[in-house]
């Protein structure tokens, strides 16, 4: 007897369907928390607030913005953390525009600072806005629960197959 046999004789009914079915949803939720953890500790594209030359609702994208802060070569896209250092302008007068502000000359290029306000790229909410995980020196903090993730799981799986076996 071979497999082609076995197969017709039970053939593909409402039972083997159902089983298949909960199987499927069996593995696709036990897949749910790996997954979740990539999409909650996702990075964003975000740069330093200007609070000279942003507006109380800052965009990401500016027109002034090569001036403000420094472009990465490789990406084409702002330093998430650095930014010029800002010249302070001396002027008399009361009613300047945030462009005449956010001219080349209010930036010495050559001075980088780092920055603790930044704008998002859009709305999008993960654990590094939420928390305020930005920049190199926090992202271990992004692998860390990833990591205490992976822990819990490996921990957890086998203790609570014990458990589930004990009978009380």
């Amino acid at each position: 007897m071979d497999l082609d046999e076995i197969l017709n004789d039970f053939g593909l009914g409402t039972y083997q369907v159902t089983v298949c079915t909960i199987i499927g949803l069996v593995l696709m939720y036990s897949n749910i928390s790996p997954l979740s953890y990539a999409i909650t500790a996702s990075d964003l594209k975000y740069r330093c607030e200007i609070p000279q030359c942003d507006t109380d609702n800052p965009s990401y994208n500016q027109d002034w913005l090569n001036l403000a802060i420094p472009i990465n070569n490789r990406t084409n896209e702002p330093y998430k953390c650095l930014k010029y250092h800002y010249i302070p302008q001396t002027t008399n007068e009361t009613n300047i525009s945030a462009y005449s502000i956010c001219m080349q000359e209010a930036f010495n290029v050559n001075r980088k600072e780092k920055c603790n306000k930044w704008v998002f790229d859009d709305i999008e909410r993960t654990i590094v806005n939420d928390f305020g995980i930005m920049c190199e020196e926090n992202k271990w903090k992004l692998s860390m629960v990833g990591t205490v993730n992976s822990v819990g799981q490996f921990v957890g799986i086998p203790l609570s197959g014990y458990i589930s076996d004990k009978s009380f």
